[in-house]
């Protein structure tokens, strides 16, 4: 007998773990082709209450880009009945991936070797779009992070974990308790409780923004940056001094990019003046995902791709590939295709591949400290490394 029924007192057999967090486990439910989420310890009235209102504000849209509750689940009692609230139904996810797997340079080349610039930017165009969803809505994320995101080989974006959002139904807001520093708005960094406070919709859009930083700038952090003094400040601190470091004033402000970065050069005009918005000193309205849906979907029209390698797509706005570029100045290589997958056999070219590769820099040797032992008779002294 299952130890968890639904809110007709059906019982329900959960299959393998998928997950686990510091509020509940996820399993799968085969039964309804669905996931459950248990939560590890009992659920207070007021988040009892918010459950409630999630399973209730459920839509069709929202079921296209979240794991959006659909259901509530039920401890068993000793009568074989529904006992207390315990967990949540919702769709389970396919063959998606967290969205840092694909920003992230070395995880793409293991998770999303075949894809372009060109893919990143259609990503964070479609990330845009679910929160424009999610706002339309009324409802706010609170709680953005890449860990919140997934994507598909197609871009399809699907958020997870609704509920932790804050929730707005029939009149009631049942708030977000939680938050990453690191995509939190600057107004935010000093709350040391989310507990009671009512999240704005212009709040969420900063931590869009760093998102979409993160997919278009190679995984980059935006407040990532180096300062002239040499102070050390932490990602939080820097978010609530405004020390964005890709600014176009940054070096006046003693601040500028880590090395070897890439930079908002490489983008249209518009995508640079969107990020100097969401990032600005002063604290006005951050572009809205409708704003960068539009923005996203005008620059996928001004791409162009390298004629040396077919993954390095940029804006045509440039007069060079800056993909070529970083990699002969860092050699650093952030889209390498050395086969083409869908050649057959006869089109394989061994040679072209393997110039390729020994086209490759060599990395610089170490420089080695000179080592002189005390002078012995009999013992050689060892000279300076060139």
């Amino acid at each position: 007998m299952s130890d968890y029924v639904d809110s007709a007192g059906q019982p329900l057999i959960l299959g393998k773990k998928l997950g686990s967090g510091g509020e509940g486990a996820v399993y799968e439910l085969p039964s309804l082709n669905a996931a459950v989420k248990i939560y590890h310890q009992p659920l207070l009235p007021d988040k009892q209450h918010k459950l409630h209102a999630l399973v209730k504000a459920s839509t069709p849209a929202l079921l296209k880009v979240a794991a959006w509750p659909i259901a509530l689940v039920y401890k068993r009692d000793e009568n074989a009945k529904r006992g207390d609230l315990c967990g949540l139904i919702m769709p389970k996810l396919g063959a998606y991936e967290p969205l840092h797997h694909l920003y992230s340079p070395a995880q793409r080349k293991q998770k999303f070797s075949d894809k372009s610039w060109a893919f990143l930017l259609h990503v964070a165009r479609n990330i845009a779009s679910v929160f424009d969803v999610i706002h339309a809505h009324g409802h706010i994320i609170g709680d953005v992070n890449p860990n919140l995101v997934y994507v598909d080989g197609k871009g399809l974006i699907r958020l997870i974990d609704c509920d932790s959002f804050q929730i707005n139904h029939e009149q009631q807001v049942y708030g977000c308790d939680v938050g990453v520093p690191h995509f939190m708005a600057p107004e935010l960094q000093e709350k040391t409780s989310f507990r009671g406070l009512v999240r704005h919709a212009n709040q969420d859009c900063f931590g869009l923004a760093i998102l979409i930083f993160h997919l278009l700038l190679m995984g980059r952090h935006p407040y990532a940056g180096v300062r002239a003094d040499r102070a050390d400040r932490s990602l939080e601190q820097s978010i609530a001094e405004f020390a964005y470091a890709f600014a176009d004033d940054a070096a006046q402000r003693g601040l500028r990019p880590p090395p070897n970065s890439v930079l908002p050069s490489i983008l249209p005009p518009a995508l640079r003046q969107l990020f100097a918005q969401a990032f600005a000193v002063a604290p006005i309205e951050r572009p809205t995902p409708a704003q960068w849906v539009e923005a996203l979907t005008a620059s996928q029209a001004t791409l162009q791709p390298c004629h040396l390698e077919r993954l390095h797509i940029y804006w045509r706005g440039l007069s060079a590939c800056p993909w070529c570029e970083h990699q002969d100045r860092s050699g650093v290589y952030f889209f390498l295709s050395l086969i083409d997958d869908t050649a057959t056999e006869g089109d394989f070219d061994l040679a072209a591949v393997w110039a390729q590769i020994m086209a490759i820099d060599d990395p610089p040797l170490p420089q080695v400290a000179e080592v002189l032992p005390p002078r012995q008779p009999g013992f050689w002294s060892l000279s300076r490394l060139p």
